[in-house]
């Protein structure tokens, strides 16, 4: 089982990675908005909310495994971000609760969005 902070991060680098810290940050926000009566780590894991859990936590840890031996800043930038998420000190930086890459996805939701805001690849609102 991997720790908050791991699944956290995960997500993070996942569905972020390649993004400026103020595009992982986004994310982060879209995790703790959700969070209201559950933990960031029990959102990332909800069934169909990230599409990086799709294929289950045993093909994350391969993932996780190897950006641990990349000793990438990206990966670096999502660990300090997940860790300000756990010990409870992250303020999110947008109201976001949905966001999604308008070049790979088009979700039945996206015309639905409210106060899109565009941060890297991503487009962030409200539903």
């Amino acid at each position: 089982m991997l720790s908050e902070l791991l699944i956290i991060a995960a997500t993070l680098m996942a569905e972020a990675g390649g993004e400026p810290l103020i595009g992982k940050k986004a994310v982060a926000s879209v995790i703790v908005n959700r969070a209201s009566s559950s933990t960031p780590g029990d959102v990332c894991l909800a069934p169909m909310q990230f599409s990086c859990w799709n294929a289950g936590e045993h093909e994350m840890i391969v993932r996780i495994r190897t950006w641990v031996r990349a000793d990438s800043d990206a990966w670096t930038d999502c660990l300090a971000v997940a860790r300000h998420v756990t010990e409870g000190t992250f303020k999110p930086t947008i109201a976001a609760n949905h966001y999604f890459n308008p070049e790979i996805a088009s979700p039945s939701w996206a015309t639905q969005l409210h106060n899109p805001i565009q941060i890297g690849s991503h487009l962030f609102g409200e539903l």
